[in-house]
């Protein structure tokens, strides 16, 4: 395991962890207009976001690096649709966000 995909699983985990933000503030939106089972539809088609970021939480803080590709085998299909036609990131965005994530208090 090298350092960069170390900063790029913690990335990864920063990532997740705004999607699943911004899914309660929607489902909170939703709510407010009493369209509860709209609410919760929402949050069940994306409750695999805070689980994944859970078990990738857990992989970086425990070092289970070699449960990594399974894990990323399992959440490809959330992203296959997805078409990249050129590099879009720098690498600056995740460069040290591994001793970034680790010196964050859960």
């Amino acid at each position: 395991m090298d350092d960069e995909t170390r900063d790029m699983t913690a990335f990864l985990v920063v990532c997740l962890r705004e999607i699943e933000r911004g899914i309660d503030e929607s489902a909170a939106v939703w709510e407010k207009r009493d369209y509860w089972i709209k609410a919760e539809q929402l949050r069940q088609r994306w409750d695999w976001v805070a689980f994944s970021a859970d078990k990738l939480d857990h992989i970086i803080r425990s070092e289970g690096w070699d449960k990594l590709p399974e894990l990323m085998i399992k959440l490809f299909p959330r992203f296959a649709d997805v078409k990249v036609t050129r590099f879009t990131r720098s690498p600056e965005l995740w460069a040290g966000a591994y001793e970034k994530f680790l010196s964050q208090v859960r």
